[in-house]
C-alpha cells in the first residue's frame, strides 16, 4: 500500500488532511481530521473517513465547508481538479475568488482584471479580452527562447536592435501575468 498526502487544510483547533491511497494497484482517498479540544486536558482526537473513488468524491463527502479552512498544502496533481472545485463554489455561494486570498494563493489564481481593461481598452469586448487572455497564458515557448526573454526582461539594452519581437514580449508578458 503506497499512501501520499495530497491536500491538507487547517483552522482553529484542527486539520483535514486528503490521502490518496494505492491498494492493490487501485487509487483512493481518504479524509482524516484531527481535532483538538481546549479543555482542562488537551484531547486530541483523528477520524477517518470511509474510501471514495476519486478526490472530487472525498471533497464532496466532507462534512466540514473546505474553502472555509486555509490551506496549508496542495499537491501539484490535483491543483486543477481543485481549482475547479474552488471556482464552483465560489460561483454557488456567488462570492468573488478574491475574498479568499489564502485559497488564491495556493491555487495560483491572480486577478487578471486589470489586463482584461486594458485589452478591451484596445477595442475588444469583454468576452474577446476574456478569450484572448486565456489563450495567451496557454501558449508554450520553446525553452531557449523564453530563457532569451527572460533576460531581456532583466536587461532590456542587452539586445539593442536585435531583440524580441513584439509577438515574444507579448508572450512573455502574458506568461508574467500568468504567475
Amino acid at each position: 500500500m503506497k499512501r501520499r498526502k495530497v491536500l491538507e487544510i487547517g483552522g482553529e483547533g484542527g486539520s483535514i488532511v486528503y490521502e490518496e491511497l494505492i491498494l492493490e494497484g487501485k487509487t483512493f482517498y481518504t479524509q482524516k481530521i484531527s481535532e483538538t479540544h481546549f479543555a482542562d486536558n488537551e484531547e486530541h482526537t483523528e477520524s477517518l473517513s470511509p474510501l471514495y473513488h476519486s478526490f472530487k468524491e472525498a471533497m464532496e463527502h466532507s462534512k466540514i465547508d473546505t474553502f472555509m479552512l486555509s490551506p496549508s498544502y496542495v499537491d501539484p496533481e490535483i491543483w486543477n481538479e481543485l481549482s475547479d472545485m474552488f471556482t464552483d463554489y465560489c460561483e454557488t455561494q456567488k462570492m468573488d475568488l478574491f475574498i479568499k486570498e489564502e485559497w488564491t494563493k495556493a491555487l495560483g489564481i491572480h486577478d487578471l482584471t486589470a489586463v482584461y481593461d486594458d485589452i478591451e481598452s484596445l477595442g475588444l469586448s469583454k468576452d474577446d479580452a476574456f478569450k484572448l487572455c486565456e489563450i495567451m497564458c496557454k501558449v508554450q515557448m520553446h525553452e531557449k527562447r523564453e530563457e532569451e526573454l527572460e533576460s531581456v526582461l532583466k536587461d532590456p539594452f542587452l539586445y539593442e536592435g536585435g531583440g524580441p519581437g513584439t509577438r515574444e514580449l507579448l508572450l512573455m508578458l502574458a506568461k508574467q501575468v500568468q504567475g
